[in-house]
């Protein structure tokens, strides 16, 4: 929730520096102990906001800063309408000058409008991005802003366009690590938006691999959890289920209100084609309640069209339980998508499709 309400502390020069310098830290998608520096930054969350909002005014350049690196951190905690409005006044209230954190300020600002459903604020910022990220000669920037320039592609459904952001992106972010983890990312998605869900998976595999190579816990969830829906698109429940199951585990340990709220509608389908329709029920309930609390959307997915299968076999009682589902905080709503895991993945005792791939491979 917003800060509105509560006593806002005043924030002093060194803190103030001290703050913008973790939050750079912890922007980078390969830094060593990120999940640490992430906590601390969760923890720092009311001082945050109180330096961005004595910093517009004071020192807009040190505004400018933080929300070029906190964009992430405000769909993590659920506080996306918040950190939308500091993000926007911090670039309105900059000199405008094309320097690496004014780009940067720009893609935080495309991503959070993304992320709320807004496809034309995303989209003019992340070009506004690559002109600034080019005249700063910030690389990494510019194939950040492909990348985003993809994602709105996605929603479009559009598959040539994000192939062809994807590419870019990976062409242009030099060595950026952002740059080219989005851009293998949306190369799966562009293959998955145009059908071709074997490429898809061949392209979400390099993703994870690359993820995996940076020690990228977090990615790594992220990355699993899609080939997990290719699995439960494919019909194989129990390594679907083991899949996304394993992406909330992790998603619950890092705090992440953005990873698990996108893993219900998953775990919504999982339970439906498992024919676990009240639990299904009441995690289509849940997403609901809890993207409206968060400022947040859901990405595309079939996932109220299957839940009709759910709403076929319960008739009336369908909108009771979406109901109860919809009275669920986010530790409940996890932990039934949890049970609806481990419950669908236990009735299929088959090894894994990387487990038997990997066996197959040590002969």
């Amino acid at each position: 929730m917003a800060s509105a309400g509560r006593s806002v502390p005043f924030v002093s020069t060194p803190r103030a520096r001290e703050l913008v310098d973790l939050a750079e830290a912890a922007a980078e998608p390969g830094a060593p102990d990120r999940e640490r520096l992430e906590a601390k930054l969760r923890d720092s969350i009311d001082e945050l906001v109180a330096t961005l909002e004595q910093h517009l005014t004071s020192d807009p350049a040190t505004a400018l800063r933080l929300t070029a690196a906190l964009g992430w951190l405000w769909q993590e905690i659920g506080r996306v309408d918040e950190g939308r409005r500091l993000t926007e006044q911090a670039i309105a209230r900059s000199s405008g000058s094309p320097t690496p954190a004014f780009a940067r300020s720009l893609l935080a600002a495309a991503e959070l409008a993304f992320r709320q459903g807004d496809q034309a604020a995303a989209e003019q910022n992340s070009r506004r991005a690559i002109d600034a990220g080019e005249a700063a000669g910030d690389a990494g920037a510019v194939g950040l802003a492909y990348v985003h320039l993809a994602r709105v592609a996605y929603r479009r459904g559009d598959a040539v366009l994000i192939e062809e952001h994807a590419r870019r992106a990976l062409e242009v972010g030099g060595a950026d690590v952002g740059a080219r983890r989005g851009g293998l990312h949306m190369l799966g998605w562009a293959a998955h938006t145009r059908g071709d869900l074997e490429g898809a998976r061949r392209r979400f595999e390099e993703s994870l691999a690359f993820r995996e190579a940076l020690g990228d816990r977090y990615g790594v969830a992220v990355e699993s959890a899609n080939l997990g829906d290719l699995a439960v698109d494919e019909g194989d429940l129990g390594e679907g289920a083991r899949r996304l199951g394993d992406a909330l585990v992790v998603a619950r340990e890092l705090r992440s209100t953005y990873l698990v709220l996108n893993l219900l509608p998953s775990l919504a389908i999982v339970a439906a084609r498992a024919a676990e329709d009240e639990a299904c029920a009441r995690l289509v309930g849940a997403t609901e309640a809890l993207f409206e609390a968060s400022g947040l959307i859901p990405d595309p997915g079939p996932w109220r069209t299957v839940a009709a299968e759910a709403v076929t076999r319960l008739g009336e009682r369908f909108e009771s339980l979406r109901a109860e589902g919809a009275t669920l905080d986010e530790a409940a709503a996890t932990n039934l998508g949890l049970r609806v895991a481990h419950s669908v993945a236990d009735a299929d005792p088959r090894p894994t499709y990387h487990a038997a791939e990997r066996e197959s491979n040590s002969r």
